[in-house]
């Protein structure tokens, strides 16, 4: 299997203006001028690519970082080895403030977990609602204030 990586880098302007570049695996640019309001929902299609996000959002696992790694833990044998698509959306301020997620899309879930800075800190993974996808999405995305 090889890896490859593509990444969509979301500018945001004041009054609601926004910039998407998408970079592919083999150095395409793409720049699309989405709105605002349609933004977490093209973010979610093309983070859940199957259509895979179910009707609920559900806390799956919650502790140590590091017993993520442990075989014997029975979320990383069973949901997060079936990843087939790791998305990590990082999203920042103009102040430097902001969120780090990682998004897991499996073959039946799409997984939503808080990366912490060190593995002895503890973290939430969860499974996402469609919808539940789309709000995480929007409220990651910040708001530039005046122009």
């Amino acid at each position: 299997m090889s890896e490859q990586s593509t990444a969509i880098t979301v500018y945001v302007f004041p009054e609601g203006g926004l910039l998407e570049e998408l970079v592919t695996a083999d150095g395409y640019h793409h720049f699309s001028v989405p709105t605002r309001a349609a933004m977490p929902e093209r973010l979610a299609r093309y983070i859940d690519q199957a259509q895979v996000a179910g009707s609920e959002d559900r806390v799956v696992y919650e502790g140590p970082t590091a017993a993520l790694e442990d075989p014997e833990e029975q979320v990383a044998q069973q949901q997060l080895a079936d990843t087939r698509a790791l998305t990590v959306m990082t999203a920042a301020d103009g102040g430097g403030a902001g969120v780090q997620v990682s998004l897991m899309a499996t073959s039946e879930a799409v997984l939503a977990m808080d990366t912490p800075d060190t593995m002895g800190e503890s973290t939430e993974v969860r499974t996402v609602s469609a919808e539940g996808l789309i709000a995480l999405i929007d409220a990651a995305i910040p708001e530039v204030a005046g122009a």
